[in-house]
């Protein structure tokens, strides 16, 4: 099934001299006389409006493929069932009918699909339909769609550990409980202090999933009288996993793996532990740049998070 759909847009010229906007005209070292835009308001929090009329058309197609196959299931062997191949798959681009030149946008082309009900994948690239010269510089020629920068991801999530519905399971005593033992003297006979065992919870709610990134993006350089290609690659492995110990405390990890640059990256721990009418918050970044560690403990209701709290924290540039 494809779905069209057309678009237009219309801003007028906000690059104006109430704006902030300025012309700076002065002479360089080789005497040319030159201009450089600026805006007064640069640096400012609040920002300011670009330059340049804008009344454009933007255009997309959108299709979803499926496939039908028979239905085995179906005794009469006239039945079938649709299978999702790509859940999306679309093309979009917009045309700036009042740019100076080449009024034509990038072409994004973008899709994503889920595999085994859970996985899902997502890709999207981009491409430049306009020429470039020996220098590597754009200009006005449509020519066939260039690859400028691509991109693909997917991830998995593992869980188990749910907690059972009222009824189920038997009458034993659970595992989370303490079980007393009493010991005695092996000469004696004498009694000894019982000693309470604690046995590990693993029906405790957990899981653990993973992702993995790939992307990509061609650069042109000009240098000494020779154009080079760069094609960049980036691929990144990212992981977490959570496990709720009991009903108050729950423990998150997560972390993942350049690639590249063969490292791993900012990893971090997060402890959320539930004090019924408070909450105690820690979070720990152990290495890299941005290491530092914090913990808080707030007030649940949220008119009192704020005026009911203790915060301590120290930050990468203490170390």
């Amino acid at each position: 099934m494809i779905t069209p759909t057309l678009s237009a847009s219309f801003r007028p010229e906000l690059g104006t001299y109430g704006n902030g906007w300025r012309t700076l005209h002065y002479v360089d070292n080789m005497g040319v006389q030159r201009s450089q835009d600026y805006n007064i308001f640069e640096g400012q929090p609040n920002g300011y409006p670009s330059k340049g009329k804008v009344g454009s058309l933007s255009f997309s197609l959108n299709n979803n493929l499926e496939m039908k196959v028979r239905d085995k299931s179906d005794t009469t062997g006239t039945g079938d069932r649709k299978i999702k191949l790509i859940d999306n798959l679309s093309a979009s681009a917009s045309y700036n009918f009042f740019a100076d030149s080449m009024h034509l946008s990038n072409i994004n082309v973008s899709a994503n699909t889920t595999v085994f009900e859970k996985m899902s994948i997502n890709g999207n690239m981009m491409f430049d339909p306009y020429a470039i010269n020996a220098r590597g510089l754009r200009y006005n020629k449509l020519t066939a769609p260039r690859l400028m920068s691509a991109g693909v991801s997917f991830g998995y999530q593992f869980s188990g550990g749910e907690a059972k519905k009222s009824g189920e399971g038997n009458n034993n005593q659970s595992q989370s409980q303490p079980i007393a033992v009493n010991r005695y003297h092996p000469e004696t006979g004498e009694f000894v202090m019982t000693e309470w065992l604690y046995y590990a919870d693993f029906n405790a709610p957990w899981s653990f999933g993973f992702n993995y990134g790939y992307t990509y993006n061609r650069q042109y350089q000009y240098t000494n009288e020779q154009l080079i290609v760069n094609h960049n690659h980036m691929q990144t492995l990212g992981f977490s996993g959570q496990l709720q110990l009991t009903k108050a405390m729950n423990i998150r990890v997560s972390s993942g793996f350049d690639m590249k640059e063969f490292k791993l990256t900012t990893t971090t721990f997060d402890l959320h532990y539930d004090l019924h009418c408070f909450e105690f918050i820690f979070n720990w970044v152990p290495s890299g740049q941005w290491q530092q560690w914090s913990f808080r403990i707030n007030a649940k209701a949220g008119a009192l998070a704020d005026l009911l709290k203790y915060d301590k924290r120290t930050s990468f540039w203490d170390y």
